[in-house]
């Protein structure tokens, strides 16, 4: 009793000695704003020097004002006016600006406030968006060195949309826009800056291209929560979960025991969520901007030095000789003294990139999109079939456009390390070719003879952006040419032979060799024979077929195998095909089966939750998310 009474007296007396020696319970995270708001007069990032508007449409340009206060807007000829609403948002529409390389200056006018945005084009803008192989910047390609040295194009511009997930729609993104040069260019999307420099050299007219991507994101990030939920499979795989996961975040405890596998998706969901915030937090505040900028710096003098040995090591290789010594590269950049939190990425929550990475565009006027995606979604077999013109129509309703053209990437051929028989990858591919069909206004680029079947990320985006262009010319420019390979349109049975009718097919059906920068993947002397096509009876046994060109858009598929055919695929588990039309462009992948079931070749494992029946709600506890946790 009398050791306790002492130490309370010292407790007593030195208070702060004590707590200073204890550990500070570190602040719940909380979502970095992705751009500090101003006051008075402001306009939104996307609105500014360099900017390119769109041609011969209504092209709004919107901003903040004093709630009341009268905006005029004067753009060449053009005046519009607008008074700002309760919340202080404004909006001008500006009708039919004409094409020119002529800049011109764009004023915004309020009584307390002018801004001018300086050398504007007026021309055509395209958002290219998706993951990976579109966010893969200029330096990644093969003939980077080329490319570069032409990148000097003044009615070429770039905005690259900071790639920063958010939990509610935000009204304004951080970038800028630039001058294409060689500097902007390199760090820009391979495909959007391919597929812009060549819009703009065949149309004639400046172009800007939005760049907004995230790698390895799945298209329900992509989504709006509106649109999620007016899907019913939609709103209970994606829609229900979100907003149960929203009111649980910050989530500062663990994931509770005794959860089912939907409560738990909720929990996981939260800490995705929660760990974002950390490391968004730590990006802005400790550090890793500054890394980001310097390893940047770092890559711009090593990826050089690194192409050219692999250059010199693949050309050694191919003459039997031994690989050069591998360069001394310049030492990287220590880290940031505050260590990178652990976490999670948004990229793969539903409408997490719709709110961050889209919706601060909107309403700016475009021509049309460009996207590439679909590799981290290929687990959902035929549901893609369903997801992608449903983003596709979402993404139409917000912009407010009607059908504008949207282009889009096929997958390119790949070995899936996790699907042997690469059947997942190939019922993304087939859900991409039938919609074509179930949404208007669309076109696409089949890449599976230009992919690299040992890389997920092909190095050749140049013919990939030419075949984008094709479909973009005949589809949003309206030209007359051919644009497509050829596409599966009908079979018919006649005894042991099924004859397959193709459209898209030019001027005509012809064995074909993928472009050249290709030929070290794929066979390199033209084949004798029609390769990639399979033929089963109904035993659904596939085996190799014997199929034959026999007229300008028609193949003969048969086996001596199979007596009775009832299905035939082609290039179906990226199996080497070559089929093509004259204007040497690929037949897409597919199957004239499409409603045969073709599960995942390794489903997720299931959740087996406890034999308990007092699981918790998965919804927050009362009070909200700073009610103590759950037990």
């Amino acid at each position: 009793m009398k050791l306790l009474k002492t130490v309370l007296l010292v407790l007593a007396l030195f208070p702060t000695v004590f707590l200073r020696a204890q550990t500070p319970t570190p602040p719940p995270p909380v979502e970095p704003p992705i751009k500090a708001p101003a006051t008075g007069l402001r306009l939104p990032s996307i609105i500014g020097d360099h900017m390119v508007l769109q041609r011969d449409a209504k092209t709004p340009i919107w901003g903040w004002a004093d709630p009341g206060e009268k905006i005029t807007v004067t753009a060449g000829a053009a005046v519009g006016s607008a008074t700002a609403d309760a919340t202080g948002k404004w909006r001008v529409d500006l009708p039919d600006l004409k094409a020119s390389p002529n800049p011109i200056d764009v004023t915004i006018a309020a009584k307390s406030k002018t801004i001018t945005v300086h050398d504007v084009l007026v021309g055509d803008v395209w958002y290219a968006s998706g993951q990976s192989n579109m966010e893969i910047q200029l330096n990644y390609i093969s003939n980077f060195d080329d490319e570069i040295a032409q990148a000097n194009r003044p009615t070429l511009r770039l905005f690259i949309v900071f790639n920063r997930t958010a939990l509610d729609p935000q009204d304004d993104c951080r970038g800028e826009w630039k001058l294409s040069t060689p500097d902007s260019a390199k760090n820009f999307s391979a495909l959007g800056y391919l597929f812009g420099k060549e819009i703009s050299d065949t149309e004639h007219v400046p172009v800007g291209m939005i760049g907004a991507y995230s790698g390895g994101s799945w298209a329900s990030s992509w989504i709006s929560l509106e649109g999620l939920q007016a899907q019913p499979e939609s709103k209970t795989k994606y829609a229900d979960p979100f907003l149960s996961a929203k009111a649980l975040v910050p989530l500062t405890t663990r994931t509770p025991q005794g959860l089912s596998p939907d409560q738990v998706l909720i929990y996981n969901m939260a800490s995705l969520i929660t760990g974002q915030w950390a490391r968004d937090d730590w990006y802005d505040n400790h550090g890793g901007k500054e890394n980001d900028e310097a390893m940047q710096k770092w890559h711009d003098v090593a990826d050089p030095i690194n192409r050219k040995w692999k250059e010199a090591a693949d050309d050694a290789l191919a003459h039997n000789q031994p690989p050069p010594p591998k360069p001394t590269l310049p030492p990287q950049p220590p880290p940031p003294a505050i260590k990178q939190p652990h976490g999670g990425d948004g990229r793969t929550t539903p409408t997490m990139l719709f709110n961050g990475l889209l919706h601060p565009i909107l309403p700016y006027a475009i021509k049309g999109a460009i996207w590439y995606q679909g590799e981290s979604d290929r687990g959902l077999g035929t549901y893609y079939r369903t997801l992608f013109p449903q983003m596709i129509a979402d993404w139409r309703q917000h912009w407010g456009e009607g059908n504008f053209p949207f282009i889009f990437v096929q997958l390119a051929g790949y070995t899936s390390g996790d699907d042997t028989t690469n059947n997942n990858w190939s019922l993304v591919q087939e859900a991409q070719l039938m919609t074509l069909t179930a949404s208007p206004n669309t076109g696409m680029a089949v890449a599976n003879d230009i992919g690299d079947l040992k890389n997920v990320h092909p190095h050749d985006k140049v013919d990939l952006g030419h075949r984008l262009v094709l479909a973009a010319r005949h589809i949003a420019y309206g030209e007359n040419l051919v644009y497509s390979g050829p596409l599966y349109d009908s079979f018919k049975v006649d005894g042991n032979k099924v004859h397959i009718k193709f459209k898209e097919t030019g001027s005509g059906l012809k064995i074909g060799l993928p472009p050249p920068e290709h030929l070290k993947l794929f066979p390199q002397t033209l084949s004798p024979t029609l390769d990639g096509f399979v033929i089963c009876g109904s035993d659904m046994n596939f085996v190799p077929a014997t199929a034959t060109i026999d007229g300008t858009d028609s193949v003969t598929v048969s086996s001596d195998q199979v007596a009775a055919p009832v299905a035939v695929r082609y290039s179906w588990g990226n199996v080497y095909g070559n089929l093509y039309n004259k204007e040497d462009l690929p037949a897409s992948p597919f199957r004239t089966d499409p409603d045969t079931p073709a599960p995942s070749i390794k489903p997720p494992p299931k959740v087996t939750p406890p034999p308990s029946t007092n699981a918790p709600a998965a919804t927050p506890p009362p009070g909200g998310t700073n009610a103590p946790p759950v037990k």
